[in-house]
């Protein structure tokens, strides 16, 4: 225990699409009915290293995207941190 604790709750659910999955020059993150506005989305490695962050203040269409030409191919995993809550979906970058 070390002593630290947030207000916020992992979320694992169906509430995120990411696609194409696996994806080679883009993903697309689909957010659905959950509140973008002033949220942020994140990218992180297979061993949990912070590869990409973004703000989110509005989104078209409730759709975001990120370029991944310049990654690793591998496994990576999305993070949503909005209206309290993270939003965790797994995708696979090939090369």
């Amino acid at each position: 225990y070390c002593g630290i604790t947030t207000n916020r709750k992992e979320v694992v659910s169906n509430e995120i699409t990411v696609y194409p999955n696996p994806a080679s020059e883009v993903i697309n993150i689909d957010l659905g009915n959950i509140n973008a506005e002033n949220s942020f989305i994140e990218l992180y490695s297979s061993v949990g290293q912070l590869v990409i962050s973004e703000n989110v203040r509005s989104v078209s269409g409730n759709i975001t995207q990120f370029k991944t030409t310049d990654l690793d191919g591998g496994l990576y995993f999305v993070k949503v941190l909005a209206e309290g809550n993270i939003y965790t979906k797994s995708v696979v970058i090939t090369k």
